[in-house]
């Protein structure tokens, strides 16, 4: 691996780690629905709001 490469990846690797730990305490601490945002229906019903490509 490049220096470049492992630059990028250890800080990667960390958030992966905070992340896990985050779910561990809390498996709906990830959990946000912003209001007036249609993204959350979107990857929840993707055929009927349009965003499958099968």
């Amino acid at each position: 691996m490049s220096i470049h490469e492992n630059q990028v990846s250890e800080p990667n690797h960390h958030y992966d780690q905070l992340l896990e730990e985050i779910e561990l305490m809390d498996p709906n601490g990830l959990y946000l629905v912003v209001p007036g945002s249609t993204l959350h229906q979107k990857f929840n019903n993707p055929v009927k709001d349009g965003i499958d490509e099968s």
